[in-house]
């Protein structure tokens, strides 16, 4: 009941346009919506400009009215607005379907190291300690780059997000196996 009086108070605050009142919800919930972001794919950035937006549209519902009546808590409220702003943005760039390019250009690398005996070595032996699975997905997204479609039904996974997810495992073992190596 506390919480949903003082959550009563910072909304008429708000209405009211207290500069205080916004750090408030500033200083509660961004650290919360970063955490979610970085851990979904996002940098600081990303959170922060997510945020901004996200506060921003919070303020807007106050303003117009749209918020009256607490059904959830003025945190819970911001935050899916800003989750909702996420995974929006995610669906624009289409992170989730497709392997991080930076993995995918660091595997590429070390395989063709231009005549670096060293390099391809390290790499023959990394590729030959992953599963057979690992090494044939691979070999398909890498050197043949076959399209997430044919290696989704080829392997038999269930989405695309799914061949996603695998490619990056692989890739992740195949980048720690060379750490440990060199």
């Amino acid at each position: 009941m506390k919480t949903l009086n003082q959550d009563y108070d910072l909304l008429k605050k708000i209405k009211q346009r207290d500069n205080d009142a916004i750090k408030k919800l500033y200083a509660q919930n961004f650290p919360k919506v970063l955490k979610y972001i970085v851990t979904n794919n996002g940098s600081p950035e990303d959170a922060k400009d997510i945020f901004q937006e996200g506060i921003y549209i919070f303020w807007n519902k106050i303003r117009l009215g749209e918020i009256k009546t607490l059904t959830a808590q003025l945190n819970t409220i911001l935050f899916s607005i800003c989750k909702k702003l996420w995974l929006q943005r995610l669906g624009k760039v289409k992170k989730w379907n497709s392997v991080s390019q930076d993995t995918r250009s660091f595997f590429w690398q070390k395989q063709n190291a231009n005549g670096n005996e060293s390099q391809i070595k390290l790499m023959k032996s990394v590729f030959k300690e992953l599963s057979d699975m690992c090494q044939s997905l691979l070999k398909k997204w890498i050197a043949h780059e076959e399209p997430l479609e044919e290696i989704v039904l080829e392997f038999n996974f269930k989405n695309k997000r799914t061949a996603t997810v695998r490619i990056n495992q692989c890739l992740d073992r195949a980048k720690n196996l060379a750490k440990r190596k060199l």
